[in-house]
């Protein structure tokens, strides 16, 4: 009798053991990183069962078929044209001294902002007077 119990009591503990380890596996397919790849357990699968293709892993970036936003119109601003020229001492060659023919203009646009540092960025009235500092609760005046 003894030795049948003491068969018994490992039997289960061996399911047990088993069990738990499933359990496990089934807590960590639920509340693990998506993005971790997953070891498919092949050993009960037979050949060529439930086997899709390999997913093709999507390029990262902007994608061709999603274009970006459109620039905003700058049409309202004010433009000023400014010629710029080099300095006459970086017109001439640096190996023989010789002056340099210009070649071709470049033209860039560049967007500007006038900034004002003595005034504050926000205005606002005062706030209304309260009991406590820094509390929620106001006075009426």
């Amino acid at each position: 009798m003894p030795a049948k119990g003491i068969r018994r009591i490992e039997g289960l503990q061996a399911e047990n053991e088993q069990l738990r380890g499933e359990v496990r596996e089934l807590k960590d397919q639920l509340s693990g990183r998506k993005s971790e790849k997953t070891s498919r357990d092949r050993s009960n699968a037979l050949e060529g069962e439930n086997e899709s293709p390999p997913a093709i892993p999507r390029r990262r970036g902007q994608g061709a078929y999603r274009p970006g936003p459109p620039r905003r119109e700058q049409s309202q601003l004010s433009v000023v044209e400014e010629v710029r020229e080099r300095p006459e001492d970086q017109c001439l060659c640096p190996h023989c001294g010789a002056a340099m023919i210009p070649s071709d203009t470049e033209d860039s646009d560049l967007l500007e902002i006038d900034v004002c540092p003595d005034v504050p960025r926000i205005i606002a009235a005062p706030p209304a007077p309260k009991v406590i500092p820094k509390g929620r609760l106001g006075v009426l005046t």
